[in-house]
């Protein structure tokens, strides 16, 4: 596909060929922007990054053509006709959840340009996993009165973040990458390795929360 969306940029799937992804990318691109330069040379320089870095960043252009592409490839959504008159606004510089708020009431206002409203993303770059689990999309009923907008929150169990979100096979996956770390043999299920690995991970987490405060 070249361009999708997924939750973090600077952060790629488990399992994923960056290198090769990004090829096809940066292909795409330059066939399709071929004012844009040398696609050679720029991939000389996403592997010097990836090299270097583990990951490569979008030049503001290439941020604008994957977010259209992504649109453009969406098969589901009969609006994607007017791939090209989206607005992209980067906004990967923004860091803190007052920045961030700050720029998503600026995409609402912006997005409805008073009635006239146009298609707009802001990207957004290295958000962390948010304290507080509120949930918002659900609706409380009682006595058969029924309040749609009833947002609530509990707390974070250690074990909901490391076995479930960041350990879970169909999530995150991270239980393999900490097992290689810790040179666990994990080509058999009987040395435990999984149970190791999620121990540590719900040990970094713990930790990760502490640090924050």
């Amino acid at each position: 596909m070249g361009a999708g969306q997924r939750r973090r940029e600077l952060q790629p799937p488990p399992g994923l060929d960056l290198l090769a992804e990004a090829e096809r990318f940066v292909a795409l691109f330059h066939a399709e922007n071929p004012e844009a330069g040398s696609p050679a040379e720029r991939m000389r320089q996403v592997r010097r990054e990836i090299k270097s870095g583990g990951t490569y960043r979008h030049t503001t252009a290439e941020l604008s053509f994957a977010a259209r592409v992504a649109w453009r490839n969406s098969a589901r959504c009969i609006g994607r006709l007017y791939w090209r008159s989206l607005r992209v606004r980067d906004r990967r510089d923004m860091s803190t959840a007052a920045q961030i708020a700050a720029e998503s009431f600026a995409h609402l206002r912006a997005a409805t340009n008073g009635g006239r409203i146009r298609p707009l993303i802001t990207v957004s770059l290295g958000l962390r996993w948010y304290a507080v689990p509120v949930i918002s999309d659900m609706e409380l009923e009682a006595g058969g009165i029924c309040y749609p907008a009833a947002p609530f929150n509990g707390w974070y169990m250690c074990t909901e973040i490391g076995s479930r979100d960041l350990g879970d096979a169909a999530r995150y996956n991270q239980l393999p990458a900490i097992a290689n770390l810790m040179g666990l043999n994990s080509n058999d299920d009987r040395t435990l390795w999984k149970d190791r690995a999620v121990t540590e991970l719900n040990v970094a987490v713990l930790h990760s929360f502490s640090t924050a405060g």
